[in-house]
């Protein structure tokens, strides 16, 4: 059962203060689905020592700066929807899991993947929106 506490707020991009740089679990860097993390820091943490290693070495805290807007650019909005998803997660009790089981039958492999790693393409948001809206006014699934 999902309790939705993974992870209890949504993406924040500021990510770089001065001297202090918020990383891992701090910077938000769970995934909102299943909150897996690891992933993302590591991918993260390459970019951010590479930005760190340039700003050390020419004193110029621009590298930072394109580090967190580059951050943002690849999380904001997918972390955005899936903190959605997370709450409507959240909602569902032991009693729902096979209507769980059966939205999740239809998913493509590759759209669970994305589900599960937080990673979506404005096509598959528009898709989901489409199916959702045609389920609300049409009853199909």
């Amino acid at each position: 059962m999902n309790a939705g506490t993974l992870p209890p707020v949504a993406y924040d991009p500021e990510l770089v203060f001065g001297n202090v740089i918020r990383v891992d679990d701090s910077a938000n860097f769970a995934t909102p689905t299943v909150g897996e993390g690891i992933r993302i820091c590591m991918d993260h943490g390459e970019a951010l020592g590479r930005a760190l290693g340039e700003t050390i070495r020419t004193n110029d805290p621009t590298p930072l700066k394109r580090y967190e807007a580059d951050c943002k650019k690849t999380l904001a909005r997918n972390y955005h929807f899936c903190f959605l998803a997370n709450k409507r997660f959240s909602l569902y009790s032991a009693k729902d899991s096979d209507q769980i089981i059966r939205r999740i039958s239809h998913l493509s492999e590759s759209d669970l993947v994305a589900l599960l790693r937080s990673e979506f393409t404005m096509k598959m948001i528009l898709k989901a929106t489409y199916k959702m809206l045609k389920q609300k006014l049409f009853g199909s699934s």
